[in-house]
């Protein structure tokens, strides 16, 4: 993280563990795209294979093809938490109960947004989103498809018109 990082973040957990939950609004916070981390969930300690910089110099990444055939026996296992631990503390700070929603970015928005109306429509508690690039397409993709719970939608760095940048990349 970086010296003046890690401070801030050691400061803003130590906050948060000390502030009683207020009951707050429910906030979903979707990362952008490779904002999830990837792997094999274990009881322990997950076998991360994206992002983690051991395995991809060693090959690994070869793991994340996506085939026609066959299900991919990896998963969401988190969030990129240098990205985006600092907005889940401030949020929580001010009351709300947020939660990181990370999402495997190789599928398709129509499949991960289904799954998105899954996890809104299963609590009944007012949620907002708050949501990076891919993340908010998500978000958009099954409006139609979630209850009244859902307040609010704030999309930051979100392509809602497409980009370049993948195919540049």
């Amino acid at each position: 993280f970086g010296k003046d990082q890690y401070d801030e973040l050691r400061r803003l957990a130590r906050a948060v563990e000390t502030r009683a939950p207020r009951g707050g609004d429910r906030i979903l916070i979707l990362p952008g795209i490779m904002g999830s981390k990837l792997g094999y969930p274990r009881p322990v300690l997950d076998d991360i294979v994206w992002l983690d910089p051991v395995d991809i110099v060693v090959g690994r990444l070869a793991e994340l093809e996506l085939t026609p055939t066959e299900k991919s026996a990896i998963q969401p296992v988190g969030v990129i938490l240098l990205a985006y631990l600092s907005l889940k503390f401030r949020l929580r700070l001010e009351g709300y109960d947020a939660d990181f929603v990370p999402f495997d970015w190789r599928l398709s928005i129509r499949d991960l947004g289904k799954q998105l109306a899954k996890i809104i429509n299963a609590d009944e508690r007012p949620t907002q989103i708050v949501a990076h690039s891919m993340g908010g397409l998500l978000a958009r993709a099954r409006l139609t498809s979630v209850g009244p719970q859902l307040r609010r939608i704030v999309m930051l760095g979100t392509p809602n018109a497409g980009s370049y940048a993948p195919v540049q990349a």
